[in-house]
């Protein structure tokens, strides 16, 4: 299924884009373009200034064209290509680039979880318990690079995790990364008493510190 760029839909190209905000009253922003490309491009702009405003790690190229396909698909079928469930499928909401079912982007997972560490208390553990845990985290196989495409969201999860860290430091920062487990900023969690972490999705090893 793809867009027919040559067939400007009613009301010249355009999209809307949902906002985070209330499920039962949700929020919008319409933008605007000249054309198609324009539109790919608008939509990318918008949210990589507005990356606290949309959902998490949308601010790909991959996912906008994705967004819009489905969004046009969905609301102009006449104006795209592909079967009939294909479009029936936009037309009722199932998009997606797909994944696997239980997969989610270490990005998504890393910002969901500074969101629940803005919503809770933070008390942070002493300098030996951070560099020790710190220092078994670098051991770990677990401890992967996180890091996407989008140069601007990996510094918003960076600021956002350095803004609750503050000057506590290890010296350890550069080789800790993503715990693949626990969907954290190892850096961050290797100092807080309570990190509110998710259940872990891979099988952490023994030596592991977290909810000991």
């Amino acid at each position: 299924m793809r867009v027919v760029e040559t067939i400007v839909p009613p009301g010249n190209w355009h999209y809307k884009q949902r906002l985070k905000s209330s499920p039962q009253r949700p929020q919008f922003q319409l933008i605007q373009a000249g054309s198609y490309d324009q539109l790919v491009d608008n939509v990318l702009n918008f949210r990589l200034a507005n990356l606290e405003m949309t959902p998490v790690a949308t601010a790909t190229r991959e996912q906008v064209i994705d967004d819009i396909k489905f969004y046009i698909c969905g609301n102009f079928p006449s104006h795209c290509t592909g079967s009939r469930a294909q479009l029936l499928a936009a037309q009722n909401g199932e998009s997606r680039i797909k994944t696997r079912p239980d997969y989610t982007r270490p990005l998504s997972r890393i910002e969901n979880w500074l969101t629940r560490l803005s919503e809770n208390q933070i008390e942070f553990v002493d300098q030996s318990t951070a560099t020790e845990r710190a220092n078994i985290c670098l051991k770990c196989p677990l401890n992967q690079s996180w890091r996407t495409g989008c140069g601007a969201c990996n510094d918003n999860a960076e600021r956002r995790a350095t803004l609750i860290r503050g000057s506590h430091s290890t010296g350890l920062e550069p080789k800790l990364k993503n715990c693949q487990a626990f969907g954290t900023l190892i850096d961050l969690s290797v100092w807080l008493k309570q990190d509110y972490s998710e259940a872990p999705r891979r099988q952490v090893p023994d030596f592991c510190w977290h909810g000991k």
